[in-house]
């Protein structure tokens, strides 16, 4: 008994009991260390459970989960710990011999949040905060895949911009001030992106917004603001004043073309035509059908 008591204090696991009168009758080390309670703590408030699942929905799930259908599978519960933190657990619950229930968890917190960053650096610029080149590849093939030609709510503007001698800048001024035009530029964008809008970068100073119910005319009066906000807004580096701008080509998707390179590779055409045209402009390919 001694060597079984040694067993359930000192596991690296949580392990707790409550009975059906909602009383902690079980509470190892581990359960204090990582909640902050102590049993005798807990037991001294009318629902303990309360404490860890402040929502009545959930706490009730919770008290089915240990008293009425208690199941050996683990299960993901989000409870609150003393200073306020919401942890990530799994948790099992395990039916003894007198039909007491028995949770044995695990503390998947930090798991669950480098688990979370390692999904944003796959899908996130590291530099500019936007959507990166394969996200914004598959958030296009995505939109694709559900336009359809008799359905106008599927259609999309596309649009591929690039800022303009954005090499200039970086000879002239270094790159770091360079990595600062390309933030700079993408947070005039997000100042004025519709919710509904994808925003990425494909590389270098090359990016790509995705706009959904939203037509070639729309989406020209939605490049112009972003070129009226630079004009007003232009980066400052070390005191010195740098206007910046883009030239953009754009499509409208209409549904017909499902091949995302040909897409692209319409409005690369139209950015380079406005590059062409002295840049700090937007050419429209026109509706693709």
């Amino acid at each position: 008994m001694t060597q079984y008591k040694a067993l359930f204090e000192r596991a690296p696991v949580l392990m707790n009991s409550f009975d059906k009168s909602n009383r902690c009758v079980l509470w190892n080390g581990e359960c204090e260390r990582v909640f902050g309670w102590s049993i005798n703590e807990l037991n001294q408030q009318a629902d303990p459970l309360a404490l860890f699942f402040p929502d009545p929905e959930v706490r009730q799930k919770v008290r089915a989960s240990v008293n009425t259908s208690p199941g050996v599978d683990m299960h993901e519960w989000h409870p609150v710990r003393r200073d306020g933190q919401v942890l990530t657990v799994l948790w099992s619950n395990i039916q003894l011999p007198d039909h007491s229930v028995l949770s044995i968890g695990l503390d998947i917190t930090e798991r669950k949040k480098a688990e979370r960053q390692l999904e944003m650096k796959a899908t996130i610029d590291d530099l500019t905060g936007c959507y990166n080149r394969f996200s914004m590849l598959r958030k296009l093939k995505e939109a694709l895949v559900s336009c359809r030609p008799d359905e106008p709510r599927s259609h999309f503007s596309l649009l591929m911009l690039d800022l303009d001698y954005f090499k200039n800048i970086n000879d002239r001024w270094g790159h770091l001030t360079g990595d600062a035009a390309l933030i700079h530029f993408c947070d005039q964008i997000r100042e004025h992106c519709d919710p509904s809008y994808i925003f990425g970068r494909l590389g270098g100073e090359e990016f790509l917004i995705l706009m959904p119910h939203t037509d070639s005319k729309m989406a020209l009066r939605f490049s112009q603001k972003i070129r009226a906000s630079l004009a007003r807004n232009p980066l400052f580096s070390n005191g010195e004043k740098i206007a910046l701008s883009f030239s953009a080509g754009l499509v409208f998707v209409t549904g017909e073309e499902s091949d995302t390179s040909v897409l692209l590779t319409l409005a690369d055409n139209a950015l380079y035509d406005a590059k062409r045209a002295g840049r700090s402009k937007t050419v429209v390919v026109g509706a693709f059908l």
